[in-house]
């Protein structure tokens, strides 16, 4: 039986920065056990289930099985983790974990409560990622606050998507794919062999889907198309020195999800054209325009060891985004409502960190971290309430904003219970300025002319966990962790000026990791009770515009909740896995300043009480050529509002919400082996939405958080699709 240790030799943490190790065992009686996996989520290399994180870990193999893609995928699988499509545009995520995100991500003077990382560095615009490009070797899902040692101060956890570095080895890895609906996806990595110390990796990539809702004479909803390009290069010209440089191009061309409202059936909101509630097919032809993105990124991580007890590590990125965004919402709304956005984001981080161990029983990890971003947004909308009137909006934004950072962790392995017991103490201090500017123009009116907002946000957050091996395959732990999201202005609202303050909580958890039966079960539990202060809660207050959304800091808020992950072996040829995650939401205290709202009138949005993802690896059959292999998997949600201003005190709430739903995906693989030394040449069938499941996946709620709401317009799942995959190495 194997167990693991943790390692004082930190030299390893700079290769594991872009690589996991997974170590595959036997028993002690023979026979497969679940592998052991090495993270890096506290910024040196771990055993997961020794890490005292509530966290789940994905490797490259186990994204590829169960048909994870993109960050949407992935948010799907993860129960923890509520991912719906933004109503504009398909290439934006609203996401939320553990009940806490941005009902709106396309604002630049707002954060979000999830953090998302490439190799460490922080992504303020992730919905554009092409997850092809990370040639991923790994993703960890951190659940809860994260206000010690990563880059940003979330509350609502992080993601890090982790890149295999270059091997230095020459090699060529390829898959290509093609399903239905003119569905399209090439990846290729090419790593080049090692000269002078350097060593390099090329990945192309190429995808495109025509879409799934059909508008005849014009592009679908739903489509997309992309490209890009990621060069990396590693350099160690010493045993104690290495950086890696990467630098991304990528080029998306998308089209919105399609709304349809079935109160409307029947109603000629254009003239001679009766309205029809179609899930998948228009009910008239939409001139309907495709949102192009570029992005170009820039990383550059080094790391310099002088010592086996001592590492510095200098985090740099670099990041562009150029996107337009062009939404028709074909009359959903009971009116013609086209528009446009146009963002433009430049960002850089910097970051420092100093890792070592003092001794045999003390472990630290300390940093400095800048961020700065500088976005433009303009929206144009145009209202056609009466056929053949238009009145027309123009807003712009303008925003920087800059975080600072000084973080500090200790563990500490006191000399009783035989070394079993660690002591973890974390603290920050986080500084964030955000200065915005706006302009506003409806029909001919100037509502705003250059109008400023300009604050400072700062924050302690220290954390403090106790945690306990009680022996090799058993680990317990208790912590309090604590963070923040800084305040800012809402693009949206009726006053710019107003903005709103910053949200603090606290978060109170236990959990548990055990391997059971030699290693052929594994159960990791973690319960959480957070308390909210000054949540940030969007309000619709005008029915005759819902562009128009105001942020306040409402007031007090409880989340609280259960998350469970097992595993299991089951004989030589099967594995199993299920994910549960409980959450039970209040707003227990509201205040809306000149209103009449108080807590009945909110809900915490994209909160499902239940949400279940399970799934199996089964191998079929084993021949001397290969082997065949099956997989399915299965995510259900339960449901959730889509709004916070839906309360019970306000009518019509149903309106804005989203029943429950879940979507059955497979993959049926056959693995080549007889190839010498490469990897097996893999043929794979794959479909998702098995069941051909169609039910909404985000609701619109027409009305306002005030007076109620009359209908609503949805946004229906992808229905089934299937195609085929080829992977093979030179």
């Amino acid at each position: 039986m194997l167990s693991f240790h943790k390692t004082k030799t930190l030299l390893s943490v700079a290769v594991c920065t872009a690589a996991s190790i997974s170590l595959t065992t036997q028993a002690d009686s023979g026979g497969r056990t679940i592998e052991e996996v090495i993270i890096t989520a506290q910024k040196r290399a771990e055993s997961l289930q020794e890490t005292p994180i509530a966290i789940n870990a994905f490797s490259g193999d186990e994204l590829m099985d169960r048909g994870i893609f993109d960050v949407a995928d992935l948010a799907s699988q993860t129960p923890a983790i509520y991912g719906a499509p933004y109503p504009s545009s398909n290439s934006v995520l609203t996401l939320y974990m553990r009940g806490q995100g941005n009902n709106d991500p396309m604002q630049i003077t707002k954060d979000g409560s999830i953090g998302i990382y490439e190799n460490g560095i922080y992504n303020a615009r992730p919905q554009n990622l092409i997850f092809d490009l990370a040639d991923v070797e790994r993703v960890e899902v951190l659940r809860g606050p994260q206000g010690t040692l990563y880059g940003r101060n979330t509350t609502g956890g992080a993601m890090n998507i982790i890149s295999r570095a270059p091997s230095g080895e020459f090699g060529i890895r390829q898959t290509i794919g093609f399903g239905d609906r003119e569905q399209f996806r090439s990846l290729t990595h090419i790593d080049l062999p090692s000269w002078a110390d350097l060593a390099a990796k090329l990945t192309l990539v190429a995808g495109r889907d025509d879409g799934y809702v059909h508008n005849s004479g014009s592009n679908n909803y739903n489509a997309s198309r992309h490209r890009g390009a990621r060069l990396a290069m590693l350099w160690e010209p010493a045993e104690s020195f290495s950086a890696e440089y990467s630098m991304t191009w990528g080029r998306i061309k998308s089209t919105q999800g399609y709304l349809s409202n079935s109160s409307l059936r029947g109603v000629e909101i254009i003239p001679g054209a009766p309205y029809k509630d179609r899930k998948y097919k228009t009910y008239r032809s939409i001139p309907l325009r495709e949102s192009p993105t570029k992005i170009n990124d820039h990383a550059l991580i080094m790391n310099w060891s002088p010592s086996s007890t001592f590492t510095l590590r200098s985090l740099s990125g670099w990041r562009s985004l150029d996107t337009s965004m062009y939404t028709d919402y074909a009359e959903s709304m009971g009116f013609r409502f086209p528009v446009m956005d146009a963002i433009d984001s430049d960002q850089f981080s910097q970051e420092f960190q100093l890792l070592g161990n003092w001794g045999e029983r003390l472990e630290y990890v300390g940093g400095l971290y800048y961020y700065q971003e500088s976005a433009d947004h303009q929206q144009l909308g145009t209202f056609e309430f009466v056929p053949g009137i238009e009145e027309h909006y123009d807003r712009r934004a303008k925003a920087k904003s800059t975080s600072k950072a000084a973080y500090f962790q200790a563990t500490w392995t006191p000399p009783v219970f035989e070394d079993s017991l660690e002591v973890t103490l974390g603290v920050r201090q986080t500084k964030d300025r955000r200065k915005a500017r706006r302009d506003y123009i409806y029909d001919g009116f100037v509502l705003d002319d250059r109008t400023r907002f300009n604050k400072s946000f700062s924050r302690f957050t220290p954390s403090l966990t106790v945690a306990y091996q009680v022996h090799d395959q058993l680990s317990t732990y208790v912590k309090v962790a604590t963070g923040y999201r800084s305040g800012g202005a809402a693009e949206s609202a009726g006053d710019f000026k107003q903005g709103f303050d910053q949200e603090t909580l606290i978060t109170y958890e236990a959990g548990v990791k055990a391997d059971w039966l030699q290693r052929r079960l594994r159960t990791n539990l973690a319960a959480f009770y957070s308390n909210y202060d000054d949540i940030q809660l969007d309000v619709s207050p005008d029915p005759n515009n819902i562009s128009v959304t105001q942020t306040f800091n409402a007031g007090k808020a409880v989340i609280q909740g259960f998350e469970a992950d097992l595993e299991a072996v089951i004989g030589e040829d099967l594995n199993v896995y299920l994910s549960y995650a409980y959450l039970d939401t209040k707003v227990k205290r509201a205040r809306v300043p000149g209103t009449s709202i108080h807590a009945k009138d909110f809900v915490i949005p994209y909160a499902p009480e239940h949400s279940v993802s399970a799934g199996l690896d089964y191998q079929l059959l084993q021949v001397e050529s290969g082997i065949l292999r099956g997989s399915l998997n299965y995510a259900w949600k339960d449901g959730a509002y889509n709004t916070s201003g839906a309360g019970s005190n306000v009518p019509g709430r149903r309106h804005y919400y989203t029943k429950a739903y879940g979507v059955l995906n497979g993959r049926l693989t056959f693995e080549y082996t007889r190839i010498g030394d490469r990897e097996p040449v893999r043929i794979a069938f794959w479909g998702k939405n098995l069941l051909d499941s169609r039910k909404p996946v985000y609701t619109v709620g027409l009305g306002d958080s005030v007076n109620g709401y009359f209908n609503s317009a949805h946004n229906w799942q992808e229905p089934l699709s299937f195609g085929i995959e080829l992977s093979f190495s030179l």
